[in-house]
């Protein structure tokens, strides 16, 4: 019960309850696998990092966002430290951040992290990964709320073209980034465009 094998296939299980949107079940092998891990491989172990993350998405999910951060904050103080800066690990650490900060409608802080993913996923993987696309998306996304239009547009149309090539037009991922784009034409004044993705999001 206290070897790493058990600990994935506690953290597997707990994936399982994740996807089905049982949150506390979810928590308590996600926590039982943080145990073993912790115990046996020490807190600054890679392999714990990913206890720490599936826990703050669980209570980011909750609306538990302190108790998200303290646990996402964690993984990513590892990562730094032992994958450094720039790896693309790390990149997932900030993405992660980013995402809290960002439910909880704090835009700037969402971006800073959002971006410093971004800045490591185009040097890393390629402006055309979609990966890098997730993070176009998103931060567009966030320009939007800042109500910073035409940076929002220049995101989201990179999104776009990365998107619809290997995904199609009508992947829910390509029709997430046209709705964005809708809602920003809208803001922009430019009802032409935003009926236009309005129609191809649906």
């Amino acid at each position: 019960k206290k070897h790493p094998s058990t600990a994935i296939s506690y953290n597997n299980i707990g994936l399982v309850y994740y996807r089905q949107g049982k949150n506390k079940k979810a928590l308590e092998y996600y926590f039982k696998a943080l145990k073993i891990e912790e115990k046996v491989l020490g807190k600054e172990h890679l392999d714990t990092t990913t206890s720490y993350i599936n826990i703050g998405l669980v209570y980011d999910r909750q609306g538990k966002y302190e108790k998200a951060l303290e646990y996402l904050i964690r993984s990513l103080r590892i990562r730094e430290k032992v994958l450094g800066k720039e790896h693309i690990r790390t990149a997932s650490s900030y993405k992660n951040i980013g995402y809290v900060f960002s439910s909880q409608g704090k835009y700037r802080k969402a971006l800073e992290y959002l971006l410093k993913a971004l800045e490591i996923e185009e040097k890393v993987l390629g402006k055309k990964h979609p990966d890098t696309a997730i993070s176009y998306n998103n931060i567009g996304s966030v320009y939007y709320h800042l109500k910073n239009y035409k940076k929002a547009e220049r995101y989201l149309l990179k999104a776009v073209l990365i998107r619809e090539k290997p995904l199609g037009k009508d992947h829910p991922d390509t029709k997430t980034s046209y709705k964005w784009l809708a809602k920003v034409y809208k803001a922009l004044g430019d009802s032409k465009k935003a009926k236009y993705y309005r129609k191809k999001s649906e």
